[in-house]
């Protein structure tokens, strides 16, 4: 029966669509094999249900594997995101449109002996030296207008109070109607060369 052959698939884990074809004129026997991953009932009197539901069956497997398929892109995508803002020295930050904490990299702990998660809602601003405030706000207005990155040298404060300065790369992130959504700050450490370079 249609039932079996269901619970056969199922069984053997196949993914192969099943149309019903039958010459029973009951709805119980419908519900039951639609429960059980039927894609479609037709009766024999209706065959001419028949090619446009084998379409309609084969365009809705295809969209599903597609749907499948951009899934699996989508997450091997964000796990190699994940192991780059995890094991880079850079920092890594998200803001949002008053330039508070979203995220923070781990790199934040190591780097400027900070706790990415005490981060979280606190202005970016608090760990920047008062005199590059003004600098800051500029290149996001830049990176704003020109909706492309634009790049700063900027001084942050360390847990310790001493002050470590960074090459910053600072973006905007926008939705699917060009609106800003969030700032990316990419900040890299330069403190060490600029040392060297006085000396």
């Amino acid at each position: 029966s249609a039932l079996d052959a269901l619970a056969l698939l199922r069984k053997h884990g196949l993914d192969i669509p099943v149309i019903l074809v039958t010459g029973s004129n009951s709805e119980e026997v419908a519900v039951r094999c639609m429960r059980a991953g039927a894609e479609d009932y037709i009766l024999k009197s209706s065959l001419k249900r028949l090619p446009a539901a084998i379409l309609n069956t084969i365009s809705k497997r295809q969209a599903e594997r597609e749907r499948k398929a951009t899934e699996l892109a989508l997450r091997r995508s964000e796990e190699q995101y994940r192991l780059i803002t995890e094991n880079t020295r850079d920092l890594i930050s998200l803001l949002d449109l008053e330039f508070a904490f979203l995220y923070a990299s781990p790199s934040f702990q190591s780097v400027l002996g900070r706790q990415p998660s005490q981060l979280i809602g606190m202005p970016c601003i608090d760990w920047l030296h008062p005199g590059d405030h003004r600098l800051l706000k500029e290149t996001l207005d830049e990176a704003l207008f020109f909706r492309e990155a634009r790049h700063a040298e900027l001084r942050f404060r360390h847990s310790n109070q001493s002050w470590l300065t960074f090459e910053v790369a600072a973006s905007f992130i926008f939705d699917e109607h060009a609106r800003p959504q969030r700032a990316l700050l990419v900040c890299r450490d330069t403190s060490d060369r600029k040392r060297a370079e006085r000396e």
